[in-house]
């Protein structure tokens, strides 16, 4: 019997808050988990740490692929894949639920100073657009470590 993968609906956070909250300039920020089946979204208040919203997804990647190498032989046999993978976290997976938790707060877009976001290298690769290709092969070299702002 096949059952259709679960999605977290529900996730806490564990992280200290501080008075100079590393965004600024909005009072609000969003954190994603950005998982290869599951993408969580979580809308708080940066000087405080107060959750005000929380949405979880099916990450839309899985259409294309349902684990990581899958992906990276798409992007390797097709480099228009990466754009493609990209396009189905951006535009079909996290703006989604930015909406939803935004609606679910009552806010809005230009609240948001920015956001955090953690994964496993390959689907932070694809976030930003940037060929996983090499973290499928040996010596598993990703393009970057240290991204910055985007």
């Amino acid at each position: 019997l096949c059952h259709p993968p679960a999605v977290v609906s529900d996730f806490r956070t564990c992280i200290p808050t501080g008075c100079d909250p590393l965004l600024s300039g909005a009072p609000l920020g969003l954190a994603v988990d950005l998982g290869t089946t599951t993408v969580a979204v979580l809308l708080a208040e940066l000087a405080t740490g107060k959750v005000l919203a929380r949405a979880t997804g099916l990450n839309m990647q899985t259409m294309r692929g349902d684990n990581v190498l899958t992906r990276i032989q798409l992007c390797q046999n097709d480099k228009a894949n990466v754009a493609g993978l990209q396009s189905d976290f951006w535009k079909k997976t996290f703006r989604p639920l930015e909406k939803r938790v935004l609606q679910a707060a009552g806010r809005n877009k230009e609240e948001v100073a920015g956001i955090v976001m953690a994964g496993n290298t390959t689907m932070l690769h694809l976030a930003c657009g940037v060929d996983p290709t090499p973290l499928g092969m040996v010596p598993f070299q990703p393009a970057f470590l240290d991204y910055g702002q985007h």
